[in-house]
């Protein structure tokens, strides 16, 4: 009988012991885990809308790229490009000629020089 009394107080034993994890150290530790998961989730969500808004702006931003050059297209001259640069540089040409001889107004000089900048900055 000497056994049977061991066996059942080691058995009480470890019922009481498992409800004292169970209560104090796995139920936190759960709720914890639950808690960083829910997190997780919510920041999966975030970065989701925010790509989705990022990509919706990008194809915002390229409609209205396409558009502004649309509008460059009616604006630009219907020549082409080498005799437009062309045409700047022989501007700039005569512009030097005509300062080292002084006889070229200040607003010549800044429409040329505006024009050449311009031309410079599409190649």
């Amino acid at each position: 009988m000497n056994v049977n009394l061991t066996l059942v107080v080691q058995a009480a034993n470890f019922f009481v012991a498992y409800h004292i994890l169970v209560r104090l150290l796995l139920r936190p530790a759960l709720a914890q885990v639950q808690g960083q998961d829910a997190q997780e989730q919510k920041l999966l969500r975030s970065i989701a809308r925010t790509d989705r808004l990022a990509q919706r702006r990008t194809a915002e931003n390229s409609e209205r790229w396409a558009a502004y050059q649309q509008e460059l297209q009616k604006a630009v001259p219907s020549q082409p490009f080498a005799a437009v640069h062309a045409q700047a540089l022989v501007f700039e040409h005569t512009l030097a000629q005509q300062e080292k001889k002084r006889t070229a107004p200040v607003a010549i000089q800044k429409t040329v020089h505006a024009l050449v900048e311009a031309v410079q900055h599409v190649d």
